[in-house]
């Protein structure tokens, strides 16, 4: 099994590309995966007329997931999101299978995520553990395994949703505490296709390419598109439309590191009120400099958006539901006329997914999670299309990762 890797820098022209590469070669059939709506149901049937792709719809279906049933048993060629993807069934893939298709995955997915849900504590899994319930199979990568008696399992329980994970062969648990419970996407998602390719940037050392080795999928390059651009020529253009800016409150907080970690767990667990007070100044002393508009910013959702209860950091007059985006987001070209970009949050990976992966010998690189997620983000901006933008880091480790990254050097 292996997947192939189409690795280049934004702006280089692989999208372009792949597109190109799709029409020269319409003997294949094609399945092309993206974040982005409007990639899949406008750019791809548009720039490959030909090949007659088509997005799965409610229309005449009940649901996405029947319609796509129904294209792949007619052999179409298909372009749909991530999340669809990420739902496809057995019936799907066999049917992907069968029919010999060429998968298109456009930007990383994530095979392997943080367990978020509430429903299930520590406590419960080492009960479950100790009662003989579930096991923990660290032999097979800590695959939890449902062991209760189906005789003697009533549905309708509280484990219900827990014994559902299980029966699919989701849920997962890192060695060293039966609270960092990931989930995995089955890599079947990959096997099922004739071939496989990703399009992305930074592959190498990324959770999915930890993945991917974790379970035997070899990593070759994909090598039949020529791109516009170098990477170097898009740096240096890039450094050319980034003016990486400062402010003097900004600063406060860049300059002592370690009183403002400005990490997930420090603004939801360990920042004292007059913390956050500083840090909501520094990010109104950046943003007032522009329009409302104009600006994008980011750190935990928890603490400008919380699900309840007022809100840890307030910016006057820029409302995080004018300005704020999520700092991982990828499925969005909606604010590509924001040219004031102002990031506060220093990122680490889930530390669950982090753990596990150390625990079964795969471990990622927390700088490398950190610089390409923040690349990602900031090409959310008005860069992707080529106008310059003001950058405001104000976190002292993405500042220097930034930097030298922009710089030229390798991570």
């Amino acid at each position: 099994m292996k997947i192939e890797i189409l690795d280049s820098i934004m702006g280089s022209g692989k999208t372009t590309g792949i597109i190109k590469w799709m029409n020269d070669n319409p003997q294949n059939k094609y399945l092309y995966v993206s974040p982005l709506l409007t990639e899949v149901d406008e750019r791809i049937p548009y720039e490959c007329e030909k090949l007659e792709f088509v997005s799965p719809n409610t229309n005449e279906h009940k649901t996405k997931g029947d319609h796509l049933k129904e294209l792949l048993k007619s052999g179409c060629n298909i372009s749909f999101t991530h999340n669809l993807f990420t739902s496809l069934t057995k019936e799907h893939l066999r049917l992907i299978s069968s029919s010999g298709y060429t998968l298109i995955i456009d930007e990383e997915i994530d095979f392997i995520d943080q367990y978020q849900g509430d429903d299930y504590k520590k406590a419960d899994i080492l009960t479950l553990e100790k009662s003989g319930h579930l096991e923990v199979d660290e032999s097979n990568l800590g695959r939890v395994k449902w062991t209760w008696d189906s005789d003697k399992f009533e549905e309708g329980s509280n484990y219900d949703k827990l014994k559902r994970m299980c029966d699919l062969e989701m849920l997962h648990c890192a060695k060293r505490d039966r609270s960092m419970l990931v989930l995995h996407l089955p890599i079947a998602l990959i096997s099922a296709a004739k071939r496989t390719i990703v399009v992305t940037y930074m592959f190498k050392g990324s959770i999915m390419h930890k993945f991917m080795e974790m379970k035997g999928v070899d990593v070759e390059d994909f090598t039949e598109v020529k791109l516009i651009k170098t990477e170097g020529q898009v740096k240096y253009e890039a450094a050319s439309l980034i003016s990486l800016e400062r402010t003097r409150s900004m600063m406060t907080v860049y300059n002592n590191p370690k009183r403002f970690r400005l990490s997930s767990s420090w603004y939801n667990d360990t920042a004292s009120k007059e913390d956050l007070k500083v840090v909501s100044n520094a990010l109104l002393s950046c943003c007032r400099k522009h329009k409302k508009g104009e600006v994008i910013y980011t750190l935990p959702k928890s603490v400008v958006k919380p699900d309840s209860g007022k809100a840890k950091v307030r910016i006057r007059g820029y409302h995080p539901d004018d300005c704020f985006l999520y700092c991982g987001t990828k499925a969005t070209n909606e604010y590509s006329n924001r040219t004031a970009v102002v990031h506060a949050f220093n990122r680490h990976p889930m530390v669950s997914v982090m753990s596990y992966l150390q625990d079964y010998g795969f471990p990622i690189e927390a700088d490398h999670f950190a610089l390409t997620e923040l690349i990602q983000f900031v090409w959310r901006s008005a860069i992707r299309d080529g106008k310059p933008i003001s950058l405001y880091l104000i976190s002292e480790r993405m500042y220097k990762l930034f930097n030298s990254w922009l710089d030229g050097e390798e991570f």
